[in-house]
This record gives C-alpha cells, structure tokens and sequence, in this order.
C-alpha cells in the first residue's frame, strides 16, 4: 500500500499532530511566563478602565439613583403635569441630583462645624487635613484608653486581650480612614473624569427609556429570542440581589450617620459627626463594621472629660445597632441577601484580602448572587432527577401492564 501524503485520512491526523504541538507549546510558554503574561493582562485591563472608567462611573451611577428618579418622575412631575407624560425624565433628573447636591452640602458643612467647635482643631479647614488629624489623634487616644483602663483596674486580668482589641480597632480606624484620604486626593487629579461622568449619568437617568428601547431593538437584530429570555432573567436576578442590598445600604449609611452623629452629640462627645459618618460607613461591611464603629466612639468618649460619656455612648449605640439590625435593615435592604453569618464573614475577609475596603463592601452582595444561582441550578437539577424517576416509574408500571397474562374463557 503507498503513502499519499494527500490523502484524506493522513492530513487529518498530520493537522491533529500539528495543532497538539502548537496547543503543548503554548501551554509550555504560558508556565514558563505566567508572571509576565498576568502582568501583561493586568496592565491591558487597567488602561482599558482607565479609559472607560467615565462611562462605567457613569452607569453606577445612574443604577444607583435610578430609584430617586422615578421617585420623582412619578410622584412629583407627573402630578404636576396631571398625568400627561413628558418626553424624557429631565425634570425627575434635575430634582434628584438637586438632593444629592444638597445632601453632600448639609453633610460637609455639619463636618465643618463639628471639626471647627473641637478646641483642639480650630484652625484647620482642609477637609483631608482634618481626617488625618483625627487619625493621628485616634492613634493617642487607642495609647490613653489603655491608661484610663488600667488607671480603673479594668486591664488588671487581661491586659493582653484588651491590648489586642485596642490596636485592632485603631488599625482598622487607619485602614478606613486612609482609605478615605487616598480617595479625596485623588479626586482633585480626576476632576474631568468625575465631570464627564456626572454628565453621562445625567444623560442615561434623563433617557432611560429610550436607552433601553434601543438596547433591546439591537439584542433582537443579533441575538435569538432564548437568548434574550436568558440574559434578561440573569440580569432581573442580580438587580433583585444588588439593587436591593446596595441601594438599600446606602440608605442605611444615611439613617444611621445621622442618628449616631445626633445621639453623639447629646452625649457630647467630641468629633460626633465624623464618628457618626465613620460609622454609618462602616455599616456597609456587615457585622464587623459596627462593631468596630461603636468601639471607634467609646474610645473617643473614654479619654473626654467624663469617663461616664463612655457608658451612655456604648448603651446608645448597642441600642442603635439593634434597632438598625431589627427595623431598618429589613425594612430598606429587605431579605434579598440571605446568607449565614459564616458565609458572610468569610466574604468579607476573602474580598478584603483581594480588592481591600471595596472588596468588602461588595463581598456579600456578590457571593449571595453566587447562591442564589447556585440554588436555582441545584432546584432545576433535583426537578429533572425527580422527573426522570417518575417517568421511569410509569414506563415500568406501564411494561409490567403489558407482560400481565390476560385469561381467556375456554
């Protein structure tokens, strides 16, 4: 029999040859460079955010406020117009970004005022320089809570526990308020970017519908109509999760720093607004963060002028804290993130470790969009196993129907 390199059956095998070569010598190359190509891959992604990180700010955005639009849209514009609908959402627009203007202003100036009635910090006005005050002070007063406690016999039977909780809050207390700082200077250096999307934002909440008729007369032009049903059942899952947990959060910051600030206040504890907005803040990382933030305000208390103001802020914010988890949780986040408290932490430490504050805060809203279609895909499993045995079942009592011998009358 002669060789014909032309044959059929012998290019195919050669092509086969050929392409597990290639196939064992790109995977070679990949071990070989794997620190290179990961940099390659990271610094490719990084430009490209970069580049569209305008418009992707733009899009949070926009889904954030979206709720407060149609808020507005329906029960103020609308009614002023007896029912007639406009042709877009700008004067729903207008009025929200009017409030969140007007939200950050109010919040600012009781920040100014806080700061400049504190003694010690009446001559500075620059808001970064004013947090990293208080981290500087925040790292005294971690060192005289100690004295204080150990002055009152407290730190007698376990200094070294109290030693550790100490300098894990204070750490902490650095970690989010740097964070902080970092973010404020670099706003400066991202002004454009920060205009460019607060229009984009404007311009996607103002014409939404239109936005969206568009978007899905171009999934009909390129996609199949399942496909479509799939996407679209995908994304009103993770708007379900997200938009009830981050909205909902946002909210709670807002509730929270405003009742923690007011009762600090009474109290008279120094530096109760930034206290109060630390730890409205801090409530977006579940569990941990208000526990760090009633520690955070006890401290400040403790080392006042009256030890006492620590008791009554500690009663306060247990009371608060309780509240926030029974009353205010539920009634503005709802039950769209049902995930056991182990879950839950071991989000936040997986997310903190790899993308640091961000990745906490987003840690749990992400993972309870991992269960829940992990549960839809164990539910539909179980639903086609159950049916396949039923089915099973009625062919075998349908097979034994058929064997049964039938008697005849001689």
């Amino acid at each position: 029999m002669k060789f014909n390199f032309f044959d059929k059956k012998y290019t195919n095998i050669i092509k086969h040859i050929i392409l597990t070569a290639v196939l064992l010598y790109v995977c070679f190359f990949a071990i070989t460079n794997i620190s290179k190509i990961y940099s390659f891959i990271i610094s490719v992604l990084s430009r490209t955010i970069s580049l569209f990180s305008p418009l992707l700010i733009g899009i949070i955005l926009a889904y954030l406020l979206n709720p407060f639009v149609t808020f507005y849209h329906h029960k103020v514009v609308l009614k002023l117009r007896k029912n007639k609908k406009p042709k877009n959402r700008l004067g729903a627009t207008a009025l929200a970004f009017i409030s969140v203007i007007t939200l950050f202003f109010i919040a600012g100036y009781a920040i100014s005022w806080n700061v400049r009635t504190t003694n010690s910090f009446t001559n500075i006005n620059d808001a970064i320089l004013i947090l990293d005050e208080f981290l500087k002070g925040f790292n005294n007063i971690a060192g005289q809570v100690q004295d204080v406690l150990s002055e009152y016999g407290i730190l007698e039977q376990g200094e070294e526990v109290a030693g550790i909780v100490i300098n894990t809050v204070s750490s902490v207390v650095q970690i989010i308020g740097n964070e902080i700082i970092a973010f404020m200077s670099k706003l400066g250096g991202y002004v454009v970017n920060i205009a460019i999307s607060l229009v984009i934002t404007f311009y996607l909440l103002m014409d939404k519908d239109k936005l969206l008729k568009e978007w899905n007369r171009f999934l009909k032009a390129v996609l199949s109509s399942s496909v479509i049903n799939k996407i679209k059942g995908f994304w009103n899952e993770a708007d379900k999760v997200f938009s009830g947990y981050i909205r909902g959060q946002l909210i709670d910051v807002m509730i929270m720093s405003v009742l923690i600030s007011i009762t600090l206040l009474i109290i008279g504890v120094d530096f109760a607004i930034i206290i109060g907005v630390i730890s409205g803040f801090a409530n977006l990382i579940p569990m941990v963060g208000s526990i760090v933030a009633t520690i955070m305000a006890v401290f400040v208390a403790l080392v006042g002028d009256n030890p006492m103001k620590a008791v009554y802020a500690l009663i306060c914010l247990i009371i608060l804290q309780q509240i926030d988890g029974n009353i205010i949780v539920p009634k503005v986040v709802g039950t769209n993130v049902n995930l056991n408290p182990l879950m839950v932490l071991l989000a936040i430490f997986i997310g903190g470790s790899l993308f640091g504050i961000l990745g906490m805060i987003v840690a749990v809203p992400i993972t309870a969009l991992g269960k829940h279609f992990y549960n839809q895909f164990i539910d539909s499993r179980i639903k086609k196993i159950e049916q396949t045995e039923r089915q099973l079942k009625k062919e075998k009592q349908n097979s034994t129907k058929e064997k049964k011998p039938v008697n005849t009358a001689e």
